[in-house]
């Protein structure tokens, strides 16, 4: 039987990969993402969450994937709390990693923190970048390119100068092929190739919840209770004093408008709303909600639906039970 041979093309392909400094991955090591904000560290970080790599200092995973008590320390400068959480980390026995950002220009001073750093640098579209900031943070499109061109030369500068491995990332790339990313991610990061598949179905585009932890504006609040008795919950604008009206929907079809001006301590306590005046509540008529309907809220003049929304409703509550809120 004649071995079919590989294209004679298949050396010609662009995977938009690169590794510098290439050595095999040490018993103890740090993954360390780094790029320019809304470049696609998220999608990397989350993709080697996915592979095993703990990307969130041993809490439970957040939106953008990142170890938060690690990197308030780090951005403050506090050596003594930046070598007590690495030495956490380092003590747990396995790798682990971090991203922020926001740290781009520390780069070079944040490597004497970690152990064996490997570098996972993302680079996406510059205009890509700079409409993401104009959805997310209403940020002007020209100068957000004139900040990412810079920043890029930036991080390019730290890249010609780090002896580390580091694995350069096309984002565009990445997201047309998953699993060839995903398969080089987890050799460069020396991952076990078991979370290939389950990484690989992390990255998506647009998720619902990084959309809502990329923006900057909008309101806030959630739908807490949807029953055949009343729907309920708490929303707000942030940057606005008044109380804020939402449109309730069922099946996706407009049931009523509420105004969210009821007190709500809990919110208040929480930090959340200064008041606490922004509860809302819908008594839900004879037949105009059962069990299984599909309902949702949003604060008038958003364009997402609050947290929460989604939920099936249920049965009424049973007499003298506490309703959720």
């Amino acid at each position: 039987m004649t071995e079919v041979s590989e294209s004679p093309l298949a050396a010609l392909r662009n995977d938009g990969l690169c590794v510098l400094n290439a050595a095999r991955p040490p018993a103890r090591r740090t993954l360390v993402v780094a790029g320019l904000a809304r470049s696609g560290t998220t999608m990397v970080a989350g993709a080697l969450h996915h592979l095993g790599i703990d990307m969130m200092g041993g809490a439970a995973a957040n939106a953008v994937y990142e170890d938060l008590e690690l990197s308030r320390a780090l951005e403050a400068g506090d050596t003594g709390p930046i070598r007590r959480l690495v030495a956490i980390r380092n003590a747990a026995g396995r790798p682990w990693g971090w991203k922020r950002p926001s740290s781009l220009g520390a780069l070079g001073e944040l490597e004497r923190h970690f152990t064996n750093p490997r570098y996972v640098v993302v680079f996406r579209d510059m205009l890509a970048i700079a409409t993401r900031n104009r959805v997310s943070m209403r940020a002007n499109v020209v100068d957000n390119l004139a900040a990412s061109y810079r920043q890029y030369g930036v991080l390019l500068e730290w890249v010609r100068q780090v002896r580390a491995p580091t694995m350069l990332v096309s984002y565009e790339k990445a997201m047309l092929d998953k699993a060839a990313f995903v398969s080089a991610l987890a050799t460069f990061a020396g991952a076990d190739a078991a979370g290939c598949t389950q990484a690989v179905r992390f990255i998506r585009r647009d998720s619902p919840r990084y959309l809502r932890a990329s923006r900057n504006w909008g309101g806030k609040g959630r739908l807490g209770r949807a029953d055949c008795e009343a729907i309920a919950g708490w929303a707000c604008w942030p940057d606005r004093g008044e109380a804020v009206d939402v449109r309730i929907s069922v099946n996706g079809r407009t049931l009523a408008t509420v105004t969210a001006d009821l007190q709500r301590q809990d919110i208040r306590r929480r930090g959340l709303h200064a008041s606490g005046n922004c509860g809302f509540l819908y008594r839900c008529g004879a037949g105009e909600v059962r069990a299984g309907d599909v309902v949702t809220a949003r604060i008038a003049g958003d364009v997402i639906d609050l947290p929460g929304s989604g939920m099936k409703a249920g049965a009424a509550p049973p007499v003298g039970a506490k309703p959720r809120r």
